[in-house]
């Protein structure tokens, strides 16, 4: 993280914030005088901040297990005589240290005695620091400006203090919000458990806990919450956003999970930030920062259309027949994306577009259906339709269609008709004996000509690649005579080129073979 290189500045700490039980957050007032590191180590430093107006900070950064830091805090006042320093300690202080109370003073260092100060000059205790990370507010880390545990309420943080010190310097709108959303992602974490739970450690709309408190978890709302918590402090519009995501398949055709994010104005024109998606757990994804309109609309869908911020807002019908675009790099411009080829063969996907773009593809396998039952008085059926109805070959591809007929089996349905479709197209006679059989009646006459029906020839000749799943309706009947119930049942298995054809099927335990057609 770019770190905040601050001259010496007076920290205007002004009141006293009232907090619970009473207790009050003591900022420190006035300008530092002198900076001194007491100790450091692997675990942690050490040290102590003098205020010209004779109050001071002893401050101790212990460095967890877990890589977080925490701060613990005594503030006193001190008094000088002559070259004796003299340090008022609190009946109960927070910590143990190095540093000792009573001590002497002589040019700006400190010495455990008179004769160390007069004679072993060298001898001194410690020495001051000009280093600018000792300047910072005691709640901030000090090797990055991150929010650190701290033993005082988080109620008592003042953003607008803390806000001063993380913008400090920065002139332009898009600088304090970077800024802003830096400090977020590296001060807090993603509250899985509570996610998974449903009991969230923070009150999503608490920025204060989510962002200084001893738990700094958030969820989205959370994560939303604190980055418009801020920017508002910070003097800049911002707002809060919610709606659904989708980001894989599984979320295709129907909305994904509930999800926020935040529309942020800089400089006058509104801007998409997804702060929750940017944390990628050391630093920030930039692909979720300042996101086109456009491109967000790949796998965000907000409730209220206003918020999509484009000219023609989508519709929830058009977001869920989408497919899934997420951007691969920052500033990610939309594309016009036309795909004459939706259908793979074997493991070849062809396709064009135009420019130089990263382009990751998923192939749903044939299995993947919802299933969907309707029934009435006397009769039922069960039947199968797939999520995502859609595969086409661009036109004069033939060796696509001969992949086809090379592939086709009959142990498998939707390989097993595009065999046969594409023979058809082909007028491949032979291939399409061998797939259907030459003595199959539904395709052939007794002397083994083609018989097919002008309009089947022609929806397969046409046929653009669009084909569903297999569907099974299972028929019922019922017959009630005297005290005696008759029921039948018959199951029906077809395959469709859509608003065209029907191919109805048999299935014998191992292989599917053609008995019927239907044109449309």
């Amino acid at each position: 993280m770019k770190k905040l290189f601050l001259v010496v500045v007076s920290f205007v700490f002004g009141m006293n914030v009232i907090a619970k039980g009473n207790e009050q957050w003591i900022y420190c007032d006035g300008k530092i005088d002198k900076v001194f590191e007491i100790s450091a180590g692997s675990n942690g430093t050490e040290i102590l901040r003098m205020y010209k107006d004779k109050t001071y900070e002893h401050l101790l950064y212990s460095l967890k297990k877990n890589g977080k830091e925490e701060v613990e805090r005594i503030i006193g006042k001190y008094a000088i005589n002559k070259t004796k320093i003299t340090f008022t300690a609190p009946a109960k202080k927070a910590f143990s240290g190095k540093f000792k109370y009573g001590t002497f003073l002589y040019n700006g260092k400190f010495y455990a005695n008179l004769f160390d100060m007069t004679f072993r000059k060298k001898k001194e205790l410690f020495t001051s620091t000009r280093d600018r990370k000792f300047f910072k507010p005691f709640f901030m880390c000090l090797n990055k400006d991150v929010v650190i545990n701290n033993s005082e309420s988080d109620e008592q943080i003042d953003l607008k203090r803390l806000l001063n010190y993380i913008l400090e310097g920065k002139e332009k709108e898009e600088d304090k919000v970077m800024a802003i959303m830096r400090l977020i992602i590296e001060s807090i974490a993603y509250d899985y458990d509570g996610y998974y739970k449903g009991t969230y450690i923070n009150k999503q709309t608490d920025a204060k806990s989510i962002l200084a408190g001893s738990n700094r978890l958030a969820v989205c709302a959370g994560y939303s919450y604190t980055m418009k918590t801020l920017c508002d402090t910070a003097g800049i519009q911002a707002e809060w956003v919610s709606g659904n995501t989708k980001q894989g398949f599984a979320d295709l055709m129907h909305l994904g999970g509930n999800h926020a994010w935040n529309i942020i104005t800089v400089n006058g024109k509104k801007h998409l930030y997804d702060v929750t998606w940017a944390d990628d757990g050391t630093t920030i994804d930039m692909r979720w920062v300042d996101v086109d309109p456009l491109v967000m609309l790949g796998t965000h869908f907000p409730s209220q259309s206003e918020d999509q911020l484009v000219k023609n807002p989508m519709t929830q019908e058009q977001f869920l027949k989408t497919p899934v675009i997420t951007p691969m790099r920052s500033q990610a411009k939309p594309i016009a994306m036309r795909l004459n080829a939706k259908q793979f063969a074997g493991n070849t996907f062809k396709f064009a577009l135009p420019g130089k773009h990263a382009i990751e593809g998923t192939l749903a396998p044939a299995s993947l259906v919802e299933t969907v039952y309707n029934s009435e008085s006397g009769s039922s059926s069960t039947s199968y339709s797939p999520k995502e109805i859609g595969s086409s070959y661009t036109e004069g591809d033939t060796d696509l269609l001969k992949h086809y007929i090379t592939k086709a089996n009959k142990k498998h349905s939707d390989t097993y008709i595009k065999g046969v479709i594409a023979a058809i197209k082909l007028n491949d006679i032979k291939a399409l004996k061998e797939l259907v059989g030459g003595e199959n009646t539904t395709f052939f006459d007794k002397k083994g000509k083609l018989k097919l029906d002008k309009k089947a020839v022609a929806a397969c000749v046409n046929w653009s690649g669009e084909l569903t799943s297999l569907t099974r309706t299972r028929h019922f009947s019922f017959s009630i005579k005297s005290e005696e119930t008759n029921q039948t049942e018959k199951d029906e298995l077809h395959i469709e080129i859509p608003d065209k054809l029907k191919f109805m099927l048999e299935f014998d335990g191992q292989n599917y073979s053609i008995i019927g057609l239907e044109v449309f």
